[in-house]
This record gives C-alpha cells, structure tokens and sequence, in this order.
C-alpha cells in the first residue's frame, strides 16, 4: 500500500518542507539554508561569506548530480536487478547494477535529491525533510523486503545477508546476472531528478533561489503530466 502512493507521500513530505509553517507558529526565522548557513560560517570565522556560499552551492549541485546519476544507473537494471530468477542457483544469488553493491540504490538516490532540494529550504524545513524522508524509506523497505522475502524464499534471504542495505560496498557483493541496462528506459523514468540536476548545474551559479524553485516546478509539472498521458509500467516503475 505505501509502495503505491509513495511518490505522493514523498512529494507532501517536500512541499511541507518548504512551506514549514511551523516557522510562523514558533516565530522561528524561515531564511533559506542557502543564506543562513553561509552567514553563520562567515560569523564563526571558518569562511568567508562568499567561499561559504560557494562551497554550499557545489554540495547542493554534486547532491543533485549524484542523485540523477545513481538513480538512473539503478532504474536501467530495474526489471532485472536483483535475485535475477534466470540464473539463480540454490548456492548463488545474482543481481546486476548499483543493486550489487547495496540494495536500495534508488532510496539512496532520493536521499541526495532531498539534501539537493533542502538547500531552498528553511533550516527546520530542511532537518524535517530529511528526517522524514529517511524515516519513510526505512518503513517502506522493511515492509518491501518483508513480501520480497515471502515470494523469493531462500534466495532472496542470502541477498539481505550479503548485500548492505544503505551504504554501498566498495565490491560487488554477488555475481553479475548479465543483463544489458536499458538507458533509454532509465532517463525517461528518471527525467525528473535528470532535470533537476540539469537546472542546478546551469543556474544555482546565478544564487536565485526563485530561479530554482520556478525550474523544479516546472520540472515536476512536466513529470505528472507525462505521466497521466503515458502511465509507467510496473515492472519499469521506479522507487
């Protein structure tokens, strides 16, 4: 159930964060994080004013990159990624991608979108954001891997045992399925972190929060009506 309405859920969690109207409530101040932490570097002497910017702003731009990048590797194994049936053997499990490294690349994607998203974000919105996307991938992912493990059996079983669940190994975990990723079907699946990370390499170098913030919009809008028209497959459907 939370598997089908996560994109929604996700996208509430987002929209509060930068709406975080407990500022008002508490009178807490609703500045940007990307404003608000430079000054408080600047104020403790570790940085001055512009290199504190700067510096938060290749975090913000690698975040977005990073997200994009991992999360379209992932989503071109999907259909094949992990505990791959065709050459399963009772002594092996195989899996292909990002998914041999660590089983959920595509949450671990998602994580540095948010960190992306949560420098338009007042500081409150930001740590809410944060919070409440991880807590929300750590429910979904055990109830996930619960029915994964109910359908795939012993097989599957050795896979958690092996595979880290968040951090990625620096070696793959279990042996290659073989299968051929499918990039064309990656990017139009993932064209909206793709986007975003398009708009943060071109335009966070102008500092204009509303420049962003009109691009992400933009880019999500896009996305919801691409898929009303062309509603995405289940087994391509990305996390």
């Amino acid at each position: 159930m939370l598997f089908r309405y996560r994109i929604y859920i996700l996208t509430i969690i987002v929209v509060l964060g930068f709406w975080s109207p407990w500022d008002r409530w508490f009178g807490w101040p609703a500045t940007r994080v990307w404003l608000i932490v430079p000054q408080q570097l600047s104020r403790l002497g570790l940085m001055s004013l512009q290199n504190a910017t700067m510096a938060l702003t290749i975090v913000a731009v690698a975040c977005a990159v990073a997200a994009a990048l991992l999360r379209t590797w992932a989503t071109a194994y999907l259909d094949a990624a992990v505990v791959h049936d065709k050459r399963m053997r009772a002594d092996q499990v195989v899996a292909d991608g990002p998914f041999r490294y660590m089983r959920n690349p595509l949450y671990r994607g998602t994580l540095f979108h948010v960190l992306a998203l949560s420098l338009l974000m007042s500081p409150s919105g930001a740590i809410f954001v944060i919070v409440a996307e991880q807590l929300f991938h750590v429910i979904l992912v055990a109830d996930e891997e619960r029915l994964m493990l109910a359908a795939r059996g012993e097989p599957y079983a050795e896979y958690l045992k092996v595979v880290p669940r968040w951090i990625p190994s620096w070696r793959a975990k279990v042996p290659s399925s073989g299968a051929r990723p499918r990039w064309g079907q990656a990017i139009l699946g993932e064209m909206y972190v793709c986007a975003v990370a398009v708009i943060y390499a071109a335009l966070a170098w102008r500092y204009n929060a509303q420049l962003l913030e009109r691009g992400i919009l933009i880019a999500y809008g896009t996305l919801m009506v691409l898929r009303a028209i062309f509603p995405v497959q289940k087994e391509t459907e990305t996390k």
